[in-house]
């Protein structure tokens, strides 16, 4: 049986990506920082697996002397957790073969030439989070053609699942948003008509993109964005959740500005994280090099993330 390691089993993307490595015939390592429960801890699948509590670079060293089929890094975020990965692989004998997963983001592309973007965009982004993503990518590529390493790296969208909070219509994880939407409350959004994007993706999707990926060599040195194959804006998102609800819209447009002068602290914060970049991209790539379609559309993902919350009026 083929063996495969997962690092940040128990986050947003790892609790849906080991259950699908699971029912891909992979015997699973589950490795987190600490023994938390996975979101998706009800599967059956998690009963077949391993876990082991880690830091990711005593898990690193662990992966490297055990020699499994694969590793899917779900938690690389700069150049230098790139290196440690890539080096420890390289410098100990016997993985030549092993397959890299790795995940990055859509916010590698934060200025944006076209929409939607594809893999080829130039990578632009100007916050940390975004450049350590860029610097990552940039460390693995090198990694593939220097020393062999067998990746794929995949870049979600606004990751999405049963048991959080979905970045909601305006552009932040207040649950109090969808509270007042059931009530007929009034929303507001920003100028101009609430025409920022949002480019959500259901983690079973990010899972089911990357055993593909294990399972076909043509992703070795690849890039793929992985999002939900439609894009929502605020204003769209807004007016469907007033509809769900059975409540007519009450929507007012106010100043980007003023907007984020009235949220406070954390909702400022992803306001500004979410509206500034509204991202779009392209799942062409994986469609015409895998043959891969997600199976989850936008309004799917997002109704499903919303009524996990069970959040009442």
């Amino acid at each position: 049986m083929k063996k495969a390691y997962v690092i940040g089993a128990t986050g947003h993307v790892g609790c849906y990506m080991v259950p699908a490595l699971v029912d891909a015939g992979y015997e699973v390592v589950a490795v987190s920082r600490g023994m938390s429960e996975p979101y998706t801890k009800n599967m059956p699948q998690w009963s077949k697996v391993r876990r082991i509590a880690a830091t990711r670079a005593e898990a690193i060293k662990m992966i490297a002397d055990d020699h499994p089929d694969a590793v899917l890094d779900l938690i690389s975020y700069s150049a230098e957790d790139a290196k440690l990965m890539c080096e420890t692989l390289h410098n100990t004998p016997g993985n030549e073969n092993v397959r890299l997963i790795v995940i990055g983001s859509v916010w590698v592309v934060q200025e944006k030439y076209y929409v939607p973007v594809d893999e080829n965009h130039p990578r632009n982004a100007k916050d940390p989070y975004g450049r350590g993503k860029v610097e990552m990518s940039e460390y693995m590529q090198k990694a593939y053609k220097e020393m062999g390493i067998r990746m794929t790296i995949l870049h979600p969208g606004h990751v999405c699942g049963e048991g959080w909070m979905p970045v909601g219509p305006q552009g932040t994880r207040d649950p109090q948003i969808i509270r007042d939407i059931m009530n007929g409350r009034e929303l507001k959004l920003p100028d101009p008509y609430g025409q920022a994007t949002l480019h959500h993706v259901h983690s079973a999707d990010i899972a089911s993109i990357a055993v593909t990926c294990l399972e076909n060599d043509k992703s070795i040195g690849e890039e793929f964005f992985i999002t939900c194959p439609d894009t929502i804006t605020l204003y769209g998102f807004a007016m469907r959740l007033y509809e769900r609800y059975g409540q007519q819209p009450n929507i007012s447009f106010v100043p980007y500005a003023q907007l984020r002068d009235e949220l406070s602290g954390q909702y400022q914060f992803e306001y500004l994280e979410h509206i500034d970049r509204s991202p779009c991209a392209s799942m062409d790539k994986a469609k015409r090099m895998l043959g891969f379609v997600p199976k989850y559309d936008e309004w799917t993902t997002l109704t499903q993330s919303i009524d996990s919350m069970n959040i009442q009026k």
